[in-house]
């Protein structure tokens, strides 16, 4: 369980866009690194169901936070939920597209190499 200061609780919570179809916090940061963590933990996986894994995990845990929104955490709006899974995401997408475009890069250099 994550139990956090409330000075630092309240600078994570403090909206850096808030829009009518955006919503980020510093709390989306989190949620990016976040996403690049699991892809590394995932890193050895080829399959496309490693997508599917990482937003289960990040839906999961959006989920457990709003079910212990008033022992825990602080009410968020669905916005806020959606833009957290796609912070999440992207984190993962980014790790991803950098592994494949070094990837890439190494098999062309082995083929040179040939």
């Amino acid at each position: 369980m994550l139990f956090l200061p409330k000075p630092m609780m309240n600078f994570l919570n403090t909206p850096l866009v808030n829009q009518s179809w955006v919503w980020l916090d510093h709390w989306s940061v989190v949620h990016l690194i976040t996403g690049m963590i699991f892809s590394l933990i995932f890193w050895k996986l080829k399959k496309w169901y490693k997508w599917l894994i990482v937003f289960l995990l990040l839906a999961g845990y959006e989920f457990y936070e709003g079910r212990y929104w008033n022992i825990y955490f602080i009410p968020e709006k669905p916005l806020n939920v959606a833009w957290d899974l796609i912070c999440g995401m992207c984190g993962f997408s980014l790790v991803c597209l950098i592994k494949k475009i070094f990837s890439k890069k190494e098999d062309k250099d082995e083929k040179l190499k040939i």
